[in-house]
């Protein structure tokens, strides 16, 4: 008996301190947030900074100028924070884990730089990185605590071969793109993919010369009809608009 009395009261105990919260989080709030939470979106952008003269030397023959260091860097943002979110954004790679909260943001906009396990930004990002995005319901919900969405956020790389000579005329092609999220390629194969490609754009190129040779090579051996046929053009036309003034004129009389 005296058991079964403690058993009741733990399972009354564990009512009264359990109970209440899942109680507030009804199916109607939870709903309400989870289409809320299907509006915090992530994206990023490489930013062209001041990070300071520490990582740079002024040219030669003007050290005694002042200088600005500029460096590219990422910055990451996270939109459409409401009070009832809590967002976890952890990055195993440099060691980021922090929680924020709307009064973190700026409106509902949180901004923060790819940084390292120091807390330093981080200059042309050398490797591909990936942010996880965990939104939590805040004690602003009856839902405190509970995972409302998880999302990733890919963050890409610098790709040094974009500095190359080779790639002044192929900026648009994937090997020499500024920022890119695949694996790094060996310099051996960036080189033969970078040849095949310039010689594939000069053979596309040829054939377009050749294509625009052979209209002018027509015109040319068929010069008598295209002068004779300029002349009945311009004839027609101008006899049309002879005309056309004297209807009009006739019309006036």
């Amino acid at each position: 008996m005296a058991r079964c009395k403690y058993l009741l009261l733990i399972v009354l105990l564990f009512s009264v301190f359990i109970n209440p919260v899942s109680a507030l989080c009804n199916y109607e709030e939870q709903a309400a947030l989870n289409k809320e939470v299907a509006n915090v979106k992530a994206n990023y952008e490489v930013v062209n900074i001041d990070v300071g003269k520490d990582y740079c030397y002024p040219l030669d023959g003007y050290e005694t100028e002042d200088y600005t260091c500029y460096a590219d860097v990422i910055q990451i943002v996270i939109l459409n924070i409401s009070k009832n979110f809590v967002v976890r954004i952890e990055n195993d790679d440099y060691d980021f884990k922090y929680d924020y909260k709307y009064s973190d943001t700026d409106n509902g906009t949180l901004t923060f730089y790819l940084t390292d396990k120091d807390g330093q930004k981080i200059q042309y990002n050398p490797t591909v990185t990936e942010y996880e995005i965990e939104v939590l319901a805040s004690s602003e919900t009856g839902c405190e605590g509970s995972t409302l969405r998880t999302f990733n956020l890919t963050i890409p790389r610098y790709n040094s071969y974009s500095d190359l000579k080779y790639c002044d005329a192929l900026s648009d092609y994937y090997l020499c793109q500024k920022y890119v999220t695949y694996d790094r390629v060996p310099y051996e194969d960036f080189s033969k993919r970078i040849t095949e490609e310039i010689n594939k754009r000069n053979e596309q190129k040829e054939e377009e010369l050749k294509w625009y040779e052979k209209i002018w090579e027509f015109v040319v051996d068929h010069k008598t009809v295209f002068i004779v046929g300029g002349i009945i053009v311009v004839v027609a036309g101008g006899g049309t608009a002879v005309y056309i003034i004297i209807r009009r004129r006739r019309d006036i009389v």
